[in-house]
């Protein structure tokens, strides 16, 4: 008997690590529809904006992790849109194979979380006696430190109509009228680039977090996060709740899980300012222009 069950494991895996079934279609948070399809643990998909004269329209292959947890894949547009990008992705598989969510992608890809249509997650039911519920509420009471108040931001003003890209000798730099606001050196096409990205979304303020050399950059339009996405962008998302400052090898970093977002070097203080923004603002998009050294950077919602 010891011998039919072990190769019934071999054959079809251990009980309870049998793969969801992603086969059907998905809704995406940039509006788009998914066609999937999983053959064991290849995973394909079509996607389109719409069905008649989409903007843009792709397809996906990909490889789902032994777990079930993981698709690793390509992604390329195809001529039924407009558009004409490609790149790679990675995409966690949640909610009992009912939701996707991207956490690495390349080529300017927007789509990043994935709901199975149809799906509805079940509300989460919990009881708890009044008697114990007012200890709670008077243990938090005695027991929880005074917040600090946020540390003020760090901000300049300007108007997205006057700014410019322009050459000053041989560097191009973004300006503002008289006032020059980002230098790209001689990369004019990454100056474009973020003077599109600013133009795209209104942005108004530009903050920082430690001048004169700033740990972090980030955009704000009327003190609000940059929202919507656009296309070709290089972002990518993360979970703001699960986001923690640790140290490794001596040196703070902001995590998510076992990934790490940003380096502070030897200083933790700034790092629980970056925290502290991140979650303020509701980012839940790290964006780049210029990846692996990139010459500008921005967060969004």
């Amino acid at each position: 008997m010891k011998k039919y069950v072990l190769l019934l494991v071999a054959l079809f895996g251990a009980p309870g690590m049998a793969l969801a079934d992603l086969s059907g279609v998905w809704l995406c948070d940039e509006g788009g529809r998914y066609y999937v399809r999983q053959t064991g643990q290849e995973v394909h998909w079509y996607g389109e904006e719409k069905i008649a004269n989409p903007r843009w329209s792709n397809v996906f292959h990909g490889k789902l992790s032994s777990r079930g947890d993981v698709i690793t894949g390509n992604w390329a547009d195809v001529p039924k849109g407009s558009t004409n990008g490609r790149g790679e992705m990675r995409i966690r598989v949640q909610k009992g194979g009912n939701v996707m969510l991207a956490y690495h992608k390349s080529g300017g890809f927007s789509c990043s979380k994935w709901t199975r249509e149809g799906y509805r997650p079940r509300p989460i039911a919990r009881s708890v006696p009044r008697a114990e519920t007012a200890r709670v509420r008077e243990h938090r009471r005695s027991h929880t430190p005074p917040r600090q108040p946020a540390a003020a931001e760090d901000c300049i003003a300007f108007n997205p109509d006057n700014v410019r890209v322009s050459l000053h000798g041989a560097r191009w730099k973004i300006t503002e009228g008289n006032h020059w606001m980002y230098d790209f050196a001689s990369d004019r096409m990454e100056a474009t680039q973020a003077y599109e990205i600013i133009r795209h979304y209104r942005a108004n303020q530009s903050c920082y977090v430690g001048r004169p050399n700033p740990s972090m950059h980030y955009l704000l339009v009327s003190g609000q996060a940059p929202s919507g996405g656009m296309r070709n962008e290089d972002c990518i998302a993360f979970n703001p709740s699960l986001l923690a400052v640790h140290q490794a090898a001596g040196s703070w970093k902001i995590v998510e899980g076992n990934h790490w977002l940003m380096d502070f070097g030897s200083n933790q203080a700034e790092a629980q300012q970056s925290l502290d923004v991140i979650r303020r603002h509701g980012f839940t998009f790290a964006c780049y222009v210029g990846r692996p050294d990139p010459s500008f950077t921005y967060w969004r919602k």
